[in-house]
C-alpha cells in the first residue's frame, strides 16, 4: 500500500471518530427511544463496545488505528531518511487520529508513563542540532514540567536493539499535543551521529 493510500485509510478512521463524537453529543441532549435508536446505529458502525464513567471503550479499531498509524509512520521514516534512534513529528492527520482516540477513550493515570523524543543534542555546542520538540535549551532533568512546541508521538518505550543488534522504536501509543505539558520522570541518551551528539528520549507523564 503506498503512501497516499495509508493517508487515505488514516482520514477515513478519523471521519469515523467524528462521527462518534457526533454520536456521543446526540446522547448527552436527546433522549428520546428514536434518537438512542439512532445513536446505537452509529455507535454500531464505529465499532463502539461501550460507554460509561471510565469513557468510551472500542473495539479492535483502537488497535487497528494505532497500527496504521505505525505504518504510515514508518513509510515516511523510509522517505525522509530518518536516522533510527531518532523519531518523526506526527503528520496533521496521525495527530488528529491520535488525538480524537485519546479524547474519546481516556486512560487511567499510569505512574510508569511514556516515552517522548526531545530532540538530538550536541554536548560540545551544549545546544540542540535543531529545534527540540519541548521548550528546553537543554535536556530536562527529572521532576522537571516542560510544555511541547509541536505535536509528539508518545511511544510506549524508549529506543531498543533487537536480537540482530539493529535499533529499535517502541510502539506508538498516543500523541502529546502542541502546548500540552508533561512531567519528566527520567531521561536517557541514546547514541546520536557523531561522538559529539546524543539524542534525547525522557519518560514522562501528563503534568496535572
Amino acid at each position: 500500500m503506498g503512501i497516499s493510500e495509508n493517508a487515505k485509510t488514516v482520514t477515513a478512521v478519523v471521519q469515523a471518530f467524528l462521527w462518534t463524537i457526533f454520536a456521543l453529543f446526540i446522547l448527552a441532549f436527546v433522549f428520546s427511544s428514536t434518537a438512542r435508536r439512532h445513536v446505537a446505529a452509529m455507535a454500531e458502525e464505529a465499532n463502539l463496545k461501550s460507554i460509561g464513567e471510565k469513557g468510551i471503550e472500542f473495539g479492535p479499531l483502537k488497535k487497528e488505528t494505532l497500527q496504521l498509524v505505525q505504518e504510515n509512520t514508518q513509510l515516511r521514516r523510509k522517505q525522509d531518511s530518518v536516522p533510527v534512534t531518532q523519531d518523526l513529528n506526527p503528520d496533521p492527520t496521525a495527530a488528529a487520529v491520535l488525538t480524537t482516540l485519546q479524547q474519546v477513550n481516556p486512560q487511567p493515570s499510569n505512574e510508569e508513563g511514556f516515552w517522548v523524543y526531545a530532540g538530538e543534542y550536541n554536548e560540545q555546542k551544549r545546544a540542540f542540532r535543531n529545534s527540540p520538540n519541548f521548550g528546553i535549551g537543554a535536556p530536562p532533568e527529572i521532576g522537571a514540567t516542560i510544555t511541547s512546541t509541536q505535536d509528539v508521538y508518545k511511544r510506549e518505550g524508549k529506543p531498543y536493539k533487537n536480537a540482530n543488534g539493529n535499533w529499535q522504536l517502541g510502539k506508538i501509543i498516543g500523541v502529546v499535543s502542541q502546548g500540552q505539558s508533561i512531567k519528566v520522570l527520567e531521561a536517557v541518551r541514546i547514541e546520536g551521529e557523531n561522538q559529539f551528539d546524543y539524542n534525547s528520549w525522557i519518560r514522562a507523564k501528563m503534568a496535572e
